[in-house]
């Protein structure tokens, strides 16, 4: 292991679990609270149109939360034996 992949690992085993949840978790959830505010507003203003526009944005709501929780579980590739991570910036050491 490098340097950088000792200080990760000092990290993830010698933190106490009520940080790391906190400093893993909280950019997942203020992204979530952002995304539902911003539905919320789409779907006050959208409601001014008709009930089916609103039922729409509903629909969109939903679909959003699903995609949200399928692409913040998604793995990332890790550049583990040998395969070059094509786009470093979705590699999980990075946070």
């Amino acid at each position: 292991m490098n340097n950088e992949e000792n200080r990760q690992y000092t990290k993830m085993t010698q933190t106490p679990v009520w940080k790391l949840v906190m400093m893993l978790g909280l950019p997942t959830t203020v992204s979530m609270l952002i995304t539902n505010i911003y539905n919320t507003a789409d779907t006050f203003f959208v409601s001014k149109i008709s009930v089916s526009a609103s039922g729409a944005t509903g629909s969109v709501f939903a679909l959003m939360a699903i995609l949200q929780a399928f692409g913040f579980t998604a793995p990332f590739p890790q550049g583990e034996n040998g395969y070059k991570n094509p786009y470093p910036i979705c590699d999980q050491r990075y946070f």
